[in-house]
């Protein structure tokens, strides 16, 4: 039964979707051997509105499996013009050690996150990988308003926040 976790962050700023560093930061999370990281704008897609550039995730949740992580992945437009209209992509991932009991994309505002229910020296443990919106206060708002709301229900069980 594991007692510690190892939890992180980092904001890759879509190198997932950098054929010059996709490969290089996924041997990076491999060797860092982390328990559980979230990965905001972890990779940028075109949208129907993008000029094409071929942006697209280039090492898969299939990948990472591979490397021994369950990976939850989501993307969400940003409708930023100066980013060629791309979608984002989030991601979290969880050693598949770990066995998580649960996990499922909740929705906080216009942006995705990710919840993950662990147990942990025989105790329930709550993960939720968010990233907050920097680009509007009031969007920044309504994600905090949403997550309160998921947070209320399961307020007796320790829950992690990381983004």
């Amino acid at each position: 039964m594991k007692e510690t976790l190892s939890i992180g962050t980092w904001n890759v700023k879509g190198a997932l979707s950098d054929p010059e560093r996709a490969n290089t930061l996924a041997d990076a999370i491999t060797a860092s051997n982390i328990d559980v990281l979230t990965l905001p704008d972890a990779w940028h897609e075109d949208s129907s509105e993008s000029t094409p550039s071929s942006r697209e995730l280039l090492v898969s949740p299939d990948d990472f499996a591979k490397r021994g992580y369950i990976a939850l992945a989501s993307t969400f437009r940003e409708d930023r013009p100066d980013d060629n209209f791309a979608r984002y992509g989030f991601m979290t991932l969880v050693k598949e050690t770990l066995g998580p009991e649960e996990y499922t994309e909740l929705r906080l505002g216009e942006r995705p996150a990710h919840s993950v229910q662990l147990e942990l020296a025989g105790r329930a443990l709550a993960f939720v990988g968010l990233y907050l919106n920097d680009q509007n206060e009031a969007n920044r708002l309504a994600q905090l308003d949403d997550l309160y709301g998921y947070l209320e229900p399961v307020s007796d069980t320790p829950t992690i926040l990381a983004g």
